[in-house]
């Protein structure tokens, strides 16, 4: 199936730009996007949406679908999903034999919405011509030969993915999100010390793993200790990074510290789930507006992908700051995330030493 300029009977008239560009308005609706009327499409029965239980445990609530319609000159179907959370994902798919169109879908994508990124630790990339002709007949090795590009543009999520089962699907999701409440209140359930087993004081007083001094104009920016934890912290976390700016080996209120606990180890998901309410009965919702963990990122987890996690970044009132007023100040940060290629599941807290002074002077302890 080829791309064409000409509109035929059976085609959607939005160009993929004009569609694309549509995702930037405050008050999108998919209908009008696509330049669609409501009975355009056919709503699935409540029995087909039980009959599919990832869509249940995803917590679809409602399905609409469109058949023998070409969208933007290459998909014929489109099938979109409601979910509890009030997202909607519209998944655009066909099967497809030629090159030439799947690479021009990938090129217009890249010039409206930018480079976008490659989870190349497990799929191939958009950019492997090759990769793209092998699978378009049929030939693959592995289930890495799969292609997938993804890109991130405020509420909007977009994916491209050339898909081995089935074989030769392209699918194009378009994913929005919902507008999330954020909690600025200030947070009165002291700071993650209360959880903390190991003393970063004590810490410091053993014998490192290693210590890495990092230099700048010849002298000493900061140092970073690395230290063997036992028992592991919360559980989970062998070791800790500290990181002093300055050649005292001592925590002061004066001098900046960051701490990093992490786990090269595979990521354990229900230990990692247990971690995230620990915290999150602590500071609420982060920055972001998130606290449990949702279906997707489990899977995330699972797979050992990387995941973005929690982040909490606290101003002088310890509450979550908003970056917009420049009249606030960072006190102090935790951040919660999954990198296989960096320091796998790892605990960060940023200005610590601001953090340890806030809830010696004013937290709660509970």
């Amino acid at each position: 199936m080829a791309f064409n300029s000409f509109n035929r009977p059976g085609t959607n008239s939005t160009s993929l730009a004009v569609f694309l560009s549509s995702t930037f308005s405050n008050d999108w609706n998919y209908f009008e996007a696509l330049n669609l009327r409501s009975n355009d499409v056919l709503e699935a029965t409540h029995e087909q949406i039980l009959s599919n239980p990832s869509d249940v445990a995803d917590g679809v609530i409602k399905v609409e679908m469109k058949f023998g319609m070409l969208f933007f000159n290459l998909f014929d179907s489109l099938i979109v999903k409601y979910r509890d959370d009030n997202s909607i994902q519209l998944m655009f798919y066909t099967e497809i034999h030629k090159v030439g169109p799947i690479q021009s879908l990938y090129n217009q994508l890249k010039t409206n919405l930018g480079g976008g990124f490659v989870m190349d630790h497990k799929f191939s990339s958009f950019n492997d011509e090759e990769k793209i002709k092998s699978l378009a007949t049929g030939i693959y090795k592995s289930e890495n030969d799969e292609l997938i590009h993804v890109w991130n543009t405020g509420r909007f999520g977009f994916t491209l993915n050339y898909r081995i089962e089935p074989l030769r699907q392209l699918l194009f999701i378009v994913k929005m999100s919902p507008e999330k409440a954020i909690d600025l209140t200030p947070r009165n359930n002291g700071t993650i010390l209360n959880i903390l087993t190991h003393e970063i004081d004590n810490i410091l007083d053993q014998q490192e793993i290693k210590a890495e001094p990092r230099l700048e104009n010849k002298e000493v920016k900061f140092i970073d200790y690395t230290f063997q934890l036992d028992p592991p912290e919360l559980d989970i976390f062998e070791e800790v990074r500290i990181r002093i700016f300055d050649k005292s080996r001592t925590i002061d209120e004066n001098i900046q510290t960051h701490i990093t606990y992490y786990s090269k180890f595979e990521v354990d998901t229900s230990r990692t789930i247990i971690l995230c309410d620990k915290i999150a009965s602590i500071y609420g919702k982060d920055n972001y507006g998130d606290s449990e963990l949702q279906p997707h990122e489990l899977d995330f987890l699972d797979d050992s992908d990387f995941w973005t996690g929690r982040s909490w970044l606290f101003n002088y009132v310890h509450g979550i700051q908003d970056l917009k007023d420049n009249t606030q100040s960072t006190l102090y940060g935790v951040t919660l995330t999954a990198d296989p290629k960096a320091d796998g599941l790892s605990l960060h807290i940023l200005a610590y030493n601001k953090m340890k002074d806030y809830q010696t002077l004013m937290a709660p302890k509970n």
